[in-house]
């Protein structure tokens, strides 16, 4: 099977980079589109800012986001990044589809709850809810 277009959520942690550098890696190509997203939660504490470090804040992770983006571009077809607000889980979902990824590569986190040992909330809804190929990288190692 092909993977033509790959979603990589990122939020900056080593494990989302890990999970982008395993993009590169592995499905780097030619023909392929890579998606960058970063999802900003809106009961994350950036959000409980005022209004205005708000905006500053998300023009910030926008600029992350691309220039993320730009310094791996060599190899794809295309690199597109986009910074959405909502649940971390719905908007990674949504996004996939709506940009009709093949895979979705995500890092791991370890949380709470017996479902959850082995995989983050975020990651272990994702990899429940989609339809398309989901790959989990391990924790990374620090």
């Amino acid at each position: 099977m092909s993977f033509q277009r790959i979603l990589v959520p990122i939020d900056f942690s080593n494990d989302s980079l890990n999970a982008f550098q395993v993009a590169l890696d592995r499905f780097a190509g030619p023909e392929h589109t890579l998606v960058l997203l970063h999802v900003v939660d809106p009961a994350g504490p950036e959000m409980q800012q005022p209004p205005e470090i708000r905006s500053k804040l998300v023009d910030d992770l926008r600029r992350r986001l691309t220039t993320l983006g730009n310094s791996r571009k060599d190899g794809w077809k295309e690199v597109v990044t986009t910074v959405e607000s909502g649940k971390p889980s719905d908007i990674i979902i949504s996004t996939a589809k709506n940009e009709s990824a093949d895979m979705v590569i995500m890092g791991s986190h370890g949380s709470s709850g017996i479902s959850k040992v082995l995989f983050g909330s975020t990651t272990y809804d994702v990899a429940r809810k989609l339809t398309c190929s989901v790959m989990i990288c391990k924790r990374a190692t620090k």
